[in-house]
């Protein structure tokens, strides 16, 4: 058996591009919700939503000869150079040091809003030639299987296995899960994990039908949340086994202790009421990390905002924790919910708790329900000496994983 490592992270997401700028905007307790700029929202009875702004400006990762690129390659691209760059792995030219890193990406819509646009400006142009034109391209890299994962292998020159998962929200944390496992059974040495979604009008719309959108913002476990608020993000992370660390000389930011999945078998949309697959999830990963729920000193939850899934989720904690449940924070209040790639980002968010020793608020918590028994640390950042951060992700089609952070043991490296 392998252990597991966590040496480098980048992200982008409504309040921050970059690691730094990112925790400082989370603990500060910011938020990234604001009017939907990225297509016509006028029609929708909800208009706001967490869009990444200034990009690529702001990012030193992504150069202008990729400005062709689709708009989720290029933030996967400018998450995963970070990550690299942290971790040692990052050359002048923008690529991996080391070819046989594998790559897995989370993503349930990753091209989708490029193709929005392509095809409205089709159907504008009516042009026959332009039609053939755009039908071609649609074939070739206008699905998600032939889009964001071989875009990303191609200009990072990674030839290690590739996978990409589509299981939801919780699509970033399967990733980081089957990559840690491949790691853990000797499979490979180096593997970069994350997950992306670009806000596009499908999901929207999608959202929009369902009655989930809030009008004016993200309120997890407060009595008078009005559902969740849409956004976007790129996460990505290198897991390095302790052979490799230990050959290359370089500090962890984290272990990846543990990790846990399940399937509600439930609903394809609302969670199971009594929690019964997130339960497993939690326990199957403080199994898989030889932990105690006791050893657990912050929890990061899905929190997005809805009635069924905040009670749920509560409840589950409880159920696991007891009444000393440790403290919850939920990043979604700040940054908005970015489908395959929230799992990915709590993840980060969970490493970089475990480093820091400060747990993120949940911000515009104002009235506690009963029926969410938790400790949410509400709006103010929170220190806290934190030697495990467990996290839960629970998606559509009863899709649950859970991944436990631990700090890495000071004489190893």
């Amino acid at each position: 058996m392998h252990d597991v490592y966590v040496t480098g992270a980048g992200i982008l997401t409504s309040i921050g591009h970059g690691c730094v700028t990112f925790w400082q905007a989370l603990t500060r307790g910011d938020s990234g919700v604001g009017a939907v700029t990225r297509f016509d929202s006028g029609w929708f009875p909800v208009q706001i939503a967490a869009e990444i702004k200034n990009f690529p400006n702001i990012s030193p990762y992504c150069p202008a000869a990729e400005s062709s690129l689709r708009l989720s390659a290029r933030l996967t691209l400018a998450a995963a150079r970070e990550a690299l760059n942290q971790a040692g792995l990052l050359s002048p030219e923008g690529v991996c040091t080391l070819p046989s890193t594998g790559l897995l990406i989370g993503s349930n819509k990753g091209d989708l809003w490029d193709i929005e646009q392509q095809r409205w400006r089709t159907q504008q142009s009516l042009l026959p030639s332009h039609a053939k034109k755009i039908t071609a391209q649609i074939l070739l890299t206008d699905n998600t299987y032939y889009g964001v994962l071989p875009r990303v292998a191609e200009h990072l020159r990674l030839t290690g296995p590739q996978h990409l998962i589509t299981n939801a929200c919780s699509a970033g944390a399967y990733t980081l899960a089957l990559g840690a496992e491949q790691i853990r059974q000797g499979q490979a040495s180096v593997v970069l994990c994350g997950g992306v979604d670009v806000l596009n009008e499908s999901i929207y719309a999608g959202f929009s039908s369902l009655r989930s959108l809030a009008p004016e913002r993200c309120q997890p476990f407060d009595l008078h949340r009005q559902g969740l608020v849409l956004g976007e993000a790129a996460a990505m992370l290198v897991l390095e086994s302790k052979a490799s660390c230990q050959a290359r000389g370089i500090q962890p930011l984290a272990a990846l202790a543990g990790w846990g999945m399940s399937c509600d078998a439930h609903h394809l949309s609302a969670p199971h009421p009594e929690g019964k697959g997130t339960i497993l999830a939690l326990q199957r990963a403080l199994k898989n990390a030889c932990l105690t729920p006791g050893r657990i000193d912050c929890l990061v939850a899905h929190g997005t905002g809805t009635i069924g899934n905040d009670r749920m989720e509560a409840q589950a904690f409880r159920t696991i924790f007891g009444e000393a449940a440790p403290p919850v924070t939920a990043p979604k209040s700040m940054l908005g919910h970015s489908i395959g790639a929230a799992s990915a980002v709590e993840a980060l968010v969970a490493a970089l708790i475990t480093q820091n020793d400060l747990i993120p608020p949940t911000i515009n918590f104002e009235t506690p329900d009963p029926e969410c028994p938790i400790d949410c640390v509400p709006n103010q950042v929170r220190k806290k000496i934190i030697r495990a951060c467990q996290t839960n992700a629970s998606s559509f089609g009863g899709n649950n994983v859970s991944l436990i952070f631990t700090k890495p043991s000071p004489h190893a490296f």
